[in-house]
């Protein structure tokens, strides 16, 4: 019930906040705290959704951004390291950390 009341009622304005929210903590690295906001929420099944919500979110800009960037359009190798190096901590962070 408290789990609920507490997590429940703030999870959206955590995950959104300007400046600590689900996307900051991905843009800086801080993945341990990710993870930790992401055990927190998974004691309201309801609330973790807005955390995968939001790195898809980051995931598309983040791809976009590549696809934008004029020195990587004129270097397919370093586009193409860039993106694989992006899909591997995607990837540890879904699959490793937030035990999935």
């Amino acid at each position: 019930m408290i789990d609920k009341q507490l997590i429940d009622l703030n999870s959206k304005l955590v995950v959104k906040k300007e400046g600590s929210g689900i996307l900051e903590m991905l843009k800086n690295n801080k993945i341990d705290e990710l993870v930790e906001l992401y055990r927190l929420f998974t004691r309201v099944p309801e609330t973790y959704k807005w955390i995968t919500d939001r790195i898809g979110y980051y995931i598309i800009e983040e791809g976009e951004s590549y696809n934008k960037e004029e020195k990587l359009n004129k270097d397919p190798y370093g586009y193409v390291s860039k993106v694989i190096k992006f899909k591997n901590k995607m990837d540890d962070l879904v699959s490793k950390r937030l035990d999935n």
